[in-house]
């Protein structure tokens, strides 16, 4: 049986039109994605029969004029071919809210930069080699393409592989046995001692110029909570809650392409409350009642963004290139040598708090909403070679105290 032409699962609700409204999408030769819509009633069961009715009247019409599978089995198809169809399926897992946008964006330009113009592409799908992998990833490397930059297309062609093999559709993969190219690792770039203190004097003098200053605001929170860049323009007034001392993550921007745009957290632990540390507080409390005053408010609206225009979410990326300005123009570097970067901040957050051995690893796993695994292999001992000596006499201690205890 051939596959529907026109795709879409169920109704939405159309608040300006007080209607229930169908959307069907296909795609054309070229990979274009086209959609039809449809108003239908207010009550959402009738519409959503009207809408299965409709969609399965076009696809009827589709097959009488195109009556040609339109999804061929593997073996028919190149690998350029089976690409293309895996991901028109994310596509639809898009649109079914089981795909994040952003995410199928980014995989789309990793296939046109490096795999649908070259040789690889046009390979039969189920004869690629293990040989045409290692060709095409030297092919890759030849033009200057870093490994980690590699790993992207390795693990996307891969992927589509896992699947068919899950879904039975071929026996076996090229890429069995063979390993993802390995990026050189590099050590996480944090902000120094003398480092912290110029760029803490350069902030306290522009907010004191300022009275209270957005730019600064955003650097602070960086700084003293170790908040993705994403999550501190997400972040809302009423998330914010000075009484219980503690700022909560509920809202991210994230970016489709070059279109930034509101979603929750990817993960469960990104999801997370973090204490405001003291001295966060009164530049917090300072911010506010600057808001108050420029909008002539009470207390700010709780849906307004704490650093953005209300309503209007500030873009991340304008806050790493004017945090990138701000770090040239006071000249203050990172560990490795560089300018410290937005990222680098919640770098500095986190060594700063292994160094200090003022938390333990769990606890700051917690707080910078990453998994244990991940803040053990990136920070513990980051920039501090003496860490895990002085951890192990702090353990000798530890055992020497129990011992004692027992006579």
């Amino acid at each position: 049986m051939a596959e529907n032409f026109y795709k879409g699962t169920s109704v939405i609700w159309r608040d300006n039109a007080k209607k229930y409204q169908g959307i069907l999408f296909w795609y054309d030769e070229d990979g274009k994605r086209h959609q039809k819509t449809k108003l239908f009633t207010n009550k959402k069961r009738e519409s959503q029969e009207r809408y299965e009715e409709w969609k399965n009247e076009l696809n009827r019409k589709a097959r009488l004029t195109n009556p040609v599978e339109l999804v061929q089995e593997p073996n028919r198809k190149t690998v350029g071919e089976r690409l293309r169809e895996y991901l028109k399926y994310l596509e639809h897992e898009v649109a079914n809210g089981n795909y994040e946008q952003s995410t199928l964006t980014a995989k789309w330009d990793c296939a046109n930069l490096y795999i649908f113009p070259l040789p690889i592409a046009d390979i039969a799908y189920t004869k690629l080699s293990k040989n045409e992998i290692l060709e095409w990833e030297e092919s890759l490397r030849k033009r200057g393409i870093a490994n980690s930059t590699i790993g992207n297309p390795y693990s996307l062609l891969r992927r589509v592989y896992n699947y068919d093999i899950e879904h039975e559709k071929i026996e076996d993969t090229p890429f069995r046995f063979l390993k993802s190219p390995k990026a050189s690792v590099r050590e996480k770039a944090f902000a120094t001692d003398d480092s912290i203190r110029r760029l803490v004097d350069a902030l306290d003098a522009r907010w004191k110029r300022e009275r209270g200053d957005v730019h600064a605001m955003c650097y602070f929170l960086a700084l003293y909570t170790g908040m993705r860049g994403q999550e501190i323009c997400g972040l809302r007034w009423r998330d914010i809650y000075l009484p219980q001392n503690k700022i909560v993550i509920r809202n991210v921007i994230a970016r489709n392409g070059n279109k930034p745009y509101q979603k929750m957290p990817k993960t469960k632990n990104s999801e997370r409350v973090i204490p405001i540390m003291s001295d966060l507080r009164p530049r917090l409390e300072e911010w506010r009642k600057k808001v108050c005053w420029m909008e002539d408010v009470k207390e700010p609206e709780p849906n307004w963004f704490v650093v953005g225009d209300k309503d209007k979410f500030r873009k991340p990326q304008w806050v790493t290139q004017n945090f990138g300005r701000f770090c040239r123009r006071n000249n203050v570097k990172a560990s490795d040598g560089t300018y410290l970067t937005m990222h680098g901040l919640r770098h500095t957050f986190a060594t700063v708090a292994v160094q200090s051995k003022a938390i333990d690893i769990k606890t700051l796993a917690a707080i910078l909403g990453d998994t244990v695994s991940m803040v053990m292999n990136t920070y513990a001992g980051v920039g501090d070679d003496d860490l895990k000596y002085r951890s192990m006499e702090e353990i000798g201690r530890a055992f020497k105290g129990r011992i004692e205890a027992d006579d």
